[in-house]
């Protein structure tokens, strides 16, 4: 279950995020003066509004029947009958809440606390500070409003008792936090309601694989699995980041924390409230940093996309969007995901990493496609209407080749990720790793190259592949 914080033994990359104007703020508790009460004081502010949530993924119906029909008769066969999921499971992470309306009170946590599972639902424990005793809101009364995959937001709500009156936690700047000023971790480490630890702010813009275009916030005030979802706190008591990912070798705390800025959370929370998704932009390529740093390389172009309507190209190289420089992918995918849906950008391009010259286009995105479907070069085609996607990934699929484009100098093809066992690329010698240079006398740089290429032959002759494999060029033909 994907309900703890992220465990990175290294840490990787990522970029930031919305354009909305947020409203003004108080100044940052760095001003304040530090006493043996300032801790105490912040703890009994936040701790209200912070919550426990309790996720179930409830057992299968056929976990029902087994036991139903033959657990009593065979208790340990079932364990064989039945799959690992058919069992259901258990998780907790943490959430804060963050506006009250009407008869809901919605909670800001981490995407990855919930569970891709329609069996899942989820509880919410609100930690003795309302009430004489821990108080549960019980699954009927609690709804996902909606969640962000690439930011790693998620909003629930659930439904107020009669006799409790919340105050949601207010957010501070996270823009103006500094490097070494206090704060504190609150949430349900390891199961333990109501945790509360301090710190200070370590670092700031870390990017991490966790989170794909936050820049976050590090901390070295203790942050656990079960964490996650909780909100870190300045003096003043007001948020600035969401408790997010550790970097660790054991799966325990190991002086490394980090946290999504509360900006990018308050922002995308409020979209999340207000539609119950985030409709970012898409721009359809496939790219990697160039090779002097000063840009990002496009090796391919997905067809109908945005970006082979404004005619950018394999060779490409993105220098800049709507005036801001780019010089890596996550930069880039932030600025593309900072927009929305039928937003115009405007793109400076050089045409090739040694090109001096340059051109500007613009680009009119469309919405950017679930992750799931962007993992799946079939789907994302077809969900975009490609001329291309039926025959052409018809018969990439039908000869067994899956493949990936890779631009390393001389090196620049598409790298096979997987031959399927007994298909025509299999029995015609190709493997895993083989980069493809050429098919039917085509250069195939990228996915469109590969799909052109096996449509340049005539029906019924064999495809004529050249592919580098351990330094070496080698031709290969496949029947059709």
């Amino acid at each position: 279950m994907r309900l703890q914080p992220a465990i990175l033994p290294l840490i990787l990359g990522a970029a930031a995020f919305f354009a909305l104007t947020p409203p003004p703020v108080a100044a940052q508790s760095s001003e304040q003066v530090l006493t043996a009460q300032t801790f105490i004081n912040v703890a009994r502010k936040v701790l209200p509004t912070v919550v426990s949530i309790n996720v179930r993924v409830r057992p299968s119906d056929r976990f029902e029947r087994e036991m139903e029909e033959r657990g009593e008769d065979d208790p340990f066969g079932i364990w064989r009958r039945l799959r690992p999921e058919d069992f259901g499971a258990y998780g907790s992470g943490s959430g804060v809440i963050i506006e009250v309306e009407s008869d809901w009170a919605y909670v800001l946590t981490n995407r990855h606390v919930l569970e891709d599972n329609p069996r899942a639902e989820y509880s919410i424990s609100l930690d003795g500070n309302y009430l004489p005793e821990e108080y549960e809101i019980l699954p009927e009364k609690v709804e996902v409003v909606g969640y962000d995959e690439l930011s790693d937001i998620a909003v629930l709500r659930f439904e107020m008792p009669e006799e409790l009156r919340i105050e949601p936690a207010e957010f501070g700047d996270s823009g103006s936090v500094e490097i070494g000023e206090w704060v504190l971790a609150l949430g349900n480490p390891l199961d333990n309601h109501n945790s509360v630890s301090q710190g200070i702010i370590a670092a700031k813009n870390r990017d991490i694989r966790a989170n794909q275009i936050a820049q976050m916030l590090q901390t070295d005030a203790v942050i656990n699995p079960g964490n996650s979802g909780g909100p870190l706190v300045n003096l003043d008591g007001r948020i600035i980041g969401i408790n997010n990912a550790i970097a660790t070798n054991t799966g325990q705390w190991s002086g490394i924390g980090f946290a999504i800025p509360g900006n990018t959370a308050r922002r995308v929370s409020e979209l999340l409230i207000r539609d119950g998704r985030i409709s970012r932009g898409f721009l359809g390529i496939t790219m990697t940093e160039a090779g002097d740093g000063s840009g990002v390389s496009v090796v391919d172009v997905t067809p109908s996309t945005p970006a082979e309507a404004a005619g950018v190209e394999v060779g490409d190289v993105v220098t800049a969007v709507d005036g801001k420089n780019v010089s890596t992918s996550k930069e880039l995918l932030a600025e593309i995901g900072n927009r929305f849906a039928g937003d115009e950008v405007r793109l400076a391009i050089r045409e090739s990493d040694t090109a001096s010259n340059g051109k500007e286009v613009v680009v009119k995105l469309v919405e950017r496609p679930s992750e799931e479907v962007l993992r799946d070069r079939n789907r994302l085609l077809q969900w975009l209407g490609s001329d291309n996607a039926e025959g052409g990934l018809a018969e990439l699929a039908r000869i067994g080749i899956s493949a990936e484009p890779e631009s390393e100098g001389r090196d620049a093809g598409m790298r096979v990720t997987r031959v399927e066992p007994a298909s025509p690329a299999a029995r015609a010698g190709l493997r895993k790793d083989d980069l493809l240079k050429q098919i039917n006398g085509l250069d195939t740089t990228s996915h469109r190259g590969l799909i052109e290429g096996l449509q340049n032959v005539e029906k019924g002759k064999a495809h004529v592949i050249l592919f580098r494999r351990d330094g070496s060029n080698q031709f290969v033909t496949i029947d059709q």
